[in-house]
C-alpha cells in the first residue's frame, strides 16, 4: 500500500516538473522580455542554457517515470546543474529551493521504488 502510494505521489511529482519546465521554455521562447525579467542573466548563451535545463529537466523526468535507472542516477546532477545555473542568472531563490526539493525527492524516492528493485531484475 505504501509503495502505491509513493509510486503515485511520485508520478505526480514528476508530471509537475515536466509540465514546470515546458511552462518556462515557452514562456521564454513566446515572451522572452518577461522571461529575462524574472532571469536577468539569462543573456546571449546563458538564455539558451537555461532553456536546454529546463529541457533536459523536463526529458529525465519522463525517462525517471518510464523507470530508467541511469535517469535516476543523473537527476541529482541536472538538479546541481540547474540550481547553479539559476544562481548564475540571477533567478529568484525559491526556484532554487524548488529544484532541491523535487530533485531530492525525486531521487529518493525513485530510487527506494525502482533503483534497488532494477539491480535486482537485471539493468533497464
Amino acid at each position: 500500500m505504501i509503495r502505491r502510494v509513493l509510486a503515485v505521489f511520485l508520478h505526480l511529482l514528476l508530471l509537475s516538473v515536466v509540465v514546470s519546465c515546458i511552462q518556462s521554455v515557452w514562456v521564454g521562447v513566446m515572451e522572452r522580455p518577461r522571461y529575462q525579467t524574472v532571469f536577468p542573466g539569462a543573456q546571449g548563451p546563458m538564455y539558451w542554457v537555461t532553456q536546454l535545463m529546463s529541457l533536459a529537466a523536463a526529458a529525465n523526468s519522463i525517462a525517471i517515470a518510464l523507470r530508467r535507472r541511469w535517469a535516476i542516477l543523473l537527476n541529482p546532477v541536472i538538479g546541481v546543474l540547474s540550481i547553479a545555473v539559476i544562481e548564475f542568472v540571477r533567478g529568484p531563490r525559491v526556484n532554487e529551493l524548488i529544484v532541491l526539493v523535487a530533485c531530492t525527492l525525486s531521487t529518493v524516492i525513485a530510487w527506494h521504488l525502482w533503483g534497488t528493485r532494477s539491480v535486482e531484475r537485471g539493468p533497464r
